[in-house]
């Protein structure tokens, strides 16, 4: 019977359950083991007599070791499984997100230590470079190409946004637009950099700075800024649309405290 759960101690039909989803059998005891998930209650079912007892568990959520099995708590245990001598039976206490060891000959319950400090590897090389995972654009996202812009490493891009929208359109609530910056095999240039945020206003947009590598890979990348824009028409119809925009750079000596601004606009 579906509907017919609860929390009671009995033989046969005359015992509950709430959303039991473990058992383990003890060949030794001949005992089947149960986690009542939602009773937060580990239980017992002897097949002899029929009878489902609880083991261990107050019934009530929580993170209690005992001293004794009637006093320890458990949160919506998912899982258990009984040692092969009998004696220990190992429970996932899943909210809890411990592994907890009930004693069943002492009644009492612990923490089964999954790592220690002492036991973590030692790193003996540096990490790789970190992979910058940007979202991908369309195929049909048109790419303005700007005009090349002579820098000097260590000196600051800023571009500025102006987007506009359809007649009557306005972005998207609960759907954040969005700039990132991204590259063609010269992620070197994004290392340190802010390479994404929100678009919350397109009267008063943000502006994208990026703060160039004192020393170049090559002479010659190119940044890229993608864009993707939700937006709702008056009526009620709402899309995403997206535009990228490729700046050719080229390294020459120079003030690495200049400042060179870029306009970004775009009508979409």
């Amino acid at each position: 019977n579906l509907f017919s759960f609860g929390d009671v101690d009995g033989a046969g039909i005359n015992a509950k359950l709430q959303h039991p989803l473990g058992v383990s059998w003890d060949q030794k005891g001949g005992i089947l083991y149960i986690v009542d998930s939602y009773n937060h209650k580990i239980k017992t079912v002897d097949p002899k007599s029929k009878s489902c007892v609880t083991l261990a568990g107050t019934g009530q959520p929580g993170n209690i070791l005992g001293p004794h099995f009637t006093e320890a708590t458990f949160n919506e245990p998912g899982g258990l499984c009984a040692g092969a001598d009998g004696r220990l039976l190992y429970v996932a206490d899943t909210n809890n997100h411990q592994i907890k060891v009930l004693d069943l000959e002492t009644k009492t319950v612990s923490v089964l230590p999954v790592f220690s400090p002492e036991s973590l590897d030692v790193m003996d090389s540096a990490l790789p470079p970190l992979r910058i995972n940007n979202p991908k654009l369309p195929k049909s996202t048109p790419n303005i190409l700007l005009e090349p812009l002579s820098v000097s490493p260590g000196c600051t891009l800023q571009y500025s946004l102006d987007l506009q929208l359809p007649a009557g359109a306005k972005l998207t609530d609960g759907a954040p637009s969005f700039w990132f910056l991204f590259t063609e095999g010269h992620d070197w240039l994004l290392v340190g950099q802010t390479t994404c945020g929100e678009i919350v206003s397109l009267t008063d947009p943000d502006q994208i700075e990026v703060t160039l590598p004192l020393q170049f890979a090559c002479a010659d990348p190119e940044l890229r800024v993608g864009i993707c824009v939700y937006y709702c028409t008056e009526d009620t119809v709402c899309m995403m649309k997206s535009v990228s925009f490729s700046q050719p750079l080229h390294a020459k000596a120079g003030d690495r405290s200049n400042t060179a601004q870029r306009h970004l606009s775009y009508t979409f």
